[in-house]
């Protein structure tokens, strides 16, 4: 998006930071988790008469692009591993909180290994923050990064507020797995469907790209950018880390941004903004889409309106369950990816939900219920496994 007026810049920004606090104020309500109220960024009444209409400070990325910085890289690229291809596929998952989710990344794992057409040749990584954690049948991964990379990660966290900082690590992995030569990276509320040496044998079609993640399933980023950009999600991401080492592009690319010089601010989502934004701007080479059925996701955020955006014409691969109040997909499916338990928890009537018959995931669904029923009829009725 280089080089776009700083209306698109604030129009995504303010429509970003609006989410994060339609978030906040759910969760109070009873999603759990955030609070609501005022936000950080709202004034107090300065009007001397009764009543004046009170005035707020300038969000930050109202006041007008990021201060520069001296770059970080100046041109250097990370070192290079002489370690040849080990013939392997390497799946991490990443949580940067003190105590991290080692329990889901374990579920998310087996239930990879039961899909996979070779589970021998799979290696897990647990990429954390936290130390001294034992993630059973993963490597630990600490996230700490080294001197001249910290730097870029500083310019690119400042870009961003909420857990954006925490998600801005992700495009700097490749400074700490100097031995591995592609990763798979996903969130741990995923449910891979097809053997995921399918989504492996993307890394093939890269070309001159470093990245591959899918669209953003909403129309979110296209709605703020006047229909310039297109989201892209980040809960899944293959990272050709060799690629990465070795491209100057994308070394000048993410040191370009933590300087300010793109005069852009990255946002709520950090990562997948990164990616989005890059997108739309002379870095776009560097990423490549994956296909619709690796990231189909069942976020009602935005709800399920578009067809554009929620249509996929190949057999769903991957699903993602990134809305909070159906988090519980993921166990669910994860434990029983059959067709039988999928159809069993979305065909449901409201009064079995409030009667709590069936799974108990949903229950606190039930004024959306029937949107969100024919959405899964719909869209996503083909996210799971025939005959198991």
């Amino acid at each position: 998006m280089r080089g776009q007026g700083l209306s698109l810049r604030v129009v995504l920004a303010g429509l970003l930071l609006a989410l994060a606090d339609a978030k906040r104020a759910k969760d109070k309500g009873g999603g759990g988790g955030g609070g609501g109220g005022k936000g950080k960024g709202q004034g107090k009444t300065t009007g001397k008469a009764a009543g004046a209409k009170p005035k707020r400070k300038l969000r930050y990325y109202e006041a007008g692009p990021p201060a520069l910085r001296p770059l970080c890289l100046n041109g250097t690229k990370p070192p290079q591993s002489s370690a040849a291809d080990d013939g392997l596929i390497h799946i991490g998952f990443f949580d940067t909180r003190g105590k991290p989710s080692t329990a889901g990344m374990v579920a998310a794992a087996e239930q990879i290994r039961k899909a996979a057409d070779n589970p021998s040749k799979l290696r897990f990584h647990a990429l954390l923050r936290a130390s001294g954690v034992s993630v059973p049948g993963m490597t630990h991964e600490l996230v700490q990064l080294p001197p001249d990379a910290s730097c870029v990660y500083r310019g690119l966290a400042r870009l961003a507020h909420g857990p954006g900082p925490a998600y801005l690590y992700k495009p700097l992995l490749h400074y700490l797995m100097p031995t591995v030569r592609r990763l798979i990276l996903l969130d741990t509320d995923i449910v891979v469907l097809r053997p995921i040496e399918r989504l492996y044998r993307h890394f093939d079609g890269f070309g001159a790209a470093v990245v591959g993640v899918a669209n953003e399933q909403t129309n979110m980023y296209q709605r703020s950018s006047g229909w310039r950009l297109v989201g892209k999600n980040g809960g899944v991401q293959l990272l050709d880390l060799h690629g990465m080492r070795a491209s100057a592009e994308y070394s000048r690319s993410l040191d370009e941004y933590a300087a300010g010089l793109t005069k852009e601010w990255i946002g709520f989502l950090g990562d997948q903004s990164l990616y989005t934004q890059m997108t739309g701007g002379v870095w776009r080479q560097l990423i490549h889409t994956l296909p619709c059925e690796w990231n189909r996701q069942i976020s009602m955020q935005f709800g399920f309106g578009n067809r554009t955006v929620h249509t996929c014409p190949n057999q769903c691969a991957l699903l993602h369950a990134n809305f909070k109040p159906l988090k519980c997909v993921t166990p669910l499916m994860q434990t029983s990816p059959s067709c039988k338990t999928w159809r069993g928890f979305y065909e449901r009537t409201q009064a079995d939900l409030r009667e709590r018959k069936g799974p108990l995931c949903g229950t606190n669904m039930v004024g959306s219920w029937n949107q969100f029923q024919r959405a899964m009829r719909t869209y996503f009725s083909d996210c799971c496994v025939d005959g198991l």
